[in-house]
């Protein structure tokens, strides 16, 4: 038994090869034809994120990442809670006061520190509860889904701001 190959199926073996070849650049220049998540769209998200406190018909749209999670003041919430706690808390955001707003691109970040009225929510009207100091922090994956928001939250005493 001879093994070499014959002239028409090397013209087979060929094709195959070119037409993989073919496939693979194409699939390589399609990747690196898609672009990455911009700055713009990092804002966009975290914009949906805070509206979605005060909106809770927004919190369905955010784009999460399927293994997106949480820390609040250290403490890790997975994904699937983030959506749940948004949409059935038994405290509300009534209002945010945005002190600052910090973008690193380079590392997919957001950066957001604001003042916040939370409020127990009641069938008749939200109930004020404190405001608080908070920072957060979203990490973008490449798809620019928030893949974690590190939050940190500090109560300040009921009476007059000062």
């Amino acid at each position: 038994m001879s093994a070499l190959i014959r002239p028409e199926q090397g013209c087979i073996i060929v094709a195959v090869l070119a037409s993989t070849i073919a496939g693979v650049s194409t699939a390589t220049s399609a990747e690196a034809e898609t672009p990455p998540c911009a700055a713009q769209q990092q804002a966009a998200v975290a914009h949906l994120y805070l509206e979605a406190h005060t909106d809770r018909g927004l919190a369905g749209d955010i784009p999460f990442a399927p293994d997106s999670y949480r820390t609040i003041n250290g403490i890790r919430v997975d994904g699937r809670e983030i959506e749940g706690a948004s949409q059935t808390g038994l405290t509300t955001i009534t209002d945010e006061r945005v002190h600052s707003w910090t973008q690193n691109t380079d590392a997919r970040t957001v950066r957001v520190q604001y003042d916040a009225d939370y409020a127990l929510r009641t069938p008749a009207a939200p109930v004020p509860l404190t405001t608080a100091a908070v920072d957060e922090t979203f990490a973008f994956n490449s798809a620019c889904q928030i893949q974690r928001i590190d939050i940190v939250i500090t109560p300040r005493p009921p009476g007059p701001a000062g």
